[in-house]
């Protein structure tokens, strides 16, 4: 659970540099579109796959687009095996943020105030959380301890053992 943290932060760290990088290829494959000709409408599904094509043919968006794929793999071998109540949101906070500052990075106008404003929202929920799980935890361990004192040393060795380097302190 230790490295999965950095993991997730550089899953989000990818996806926003590639939201960033992608929308500049989208404004280029719009500008292909404004200077061809509208389709007729008998051959709308012809025309959809050509622009899809179109899209892809673009440098600045395939590739981009194939790294940001990469990375919702990465995301999904990470949410496997840790929280979804801890996966997404750092995830989904750090993609916030990336993307906010590659696109000012890129020429963007970015209101970077709002996103960090926001990125410090999510953080805060994320933090709460946590401590509202490992209060949980706490509390369940107390009164197992409570409920079962010849078992308390055994807790408490479990409890500085344990990853989350908690010590349980009761009189």
């Amino acid at each position: 659970m230790i490295g999965d943290v950095e993991k997730m932060v550089a899953v989000g760290l990818v996806w926003g540099a590639t939201n960033a990088i992608m929308r500049r290829g989208a404004l280029l494959w719009d500008q292909a579109l404004k200077s061809t000709p509208t389709p007729s409408p008998q051959h709308k599904l012809l025309s959809s796959l050509k622009n899809w094509f179109t899209l892809l043919s673009i440098w600045q968006y395939s590739i981009p687009f194939f790294i940001n794929l990469s990375a919702s793999a990465t995301f999904f071998v990470i949410l496997s095996h840790t929280p979804i109540s801890l996966t997404v949101p750092v995830t989904n906070a750090t993609t916030f943020a990336a993307t906010a500052v590659f696109g000012m990075l890129l020429g963007e106008e970015t209101r970077l105030a709002h996103a960090l404003f926001g990125t410090a929202l999510i953080v805060l929920g994320v933090w709460l959380w946590e401590v509202y799980q490992l209060a949980a935890v706490v509390l369940e361990a107390h009164q197992l301890m409570l409920a079962y004192p010849c078992h308390r040393q055994a807790l408490v060795d479990l409890f500085k053992s344990s990853s989350c380097c908690l010590v349980i302190c009761i009189p």
